[in-house]
């Protein structure tokens, strides 16, 4: 699963708002913006709640991981039970 990685600050000759580094599936993909408002807007997420985003996170790790819950815990960094506990609160 490729990483995201937002630099916010940093400006590259003419790479704001591109993605500016790739390496494998493994490795990592770069956006460069000027400030945090514009990363999110360069990243599609405005108007995004916070639970939106934990959704999504959640349902992306899940389908990464093959719906494994623990390797999705791990992943997120959190405990097997509050994915259990996410899932049941959304009915699934």
């Amino acid at each position: 699963m490729a990483m995201l990685c937002v630099l916010i600050g940093e400006e590259g000759e003419g790479a704001r708002g591109r993605l500016v580094r790739e390496r494998g599936a493994a490795g990592y993909k770069t956006l460069v913006a000027r400030s945090r408002r514009e990363a999110i807007t360069l990243l599609g997420l405005d108007g995004w709640t916070l639970a939106d985003l934990e959704q999504c996170a959640l349902d992306h790790t899940l389908a990464a991981v093959r719906n494994n819950k623990a390797a999705a815990a791990r992943s997120l960094g959190v405990s097997e039970k509050t994915i259990y506990n996410k899932l049941k609160r959304r009915g699934k």
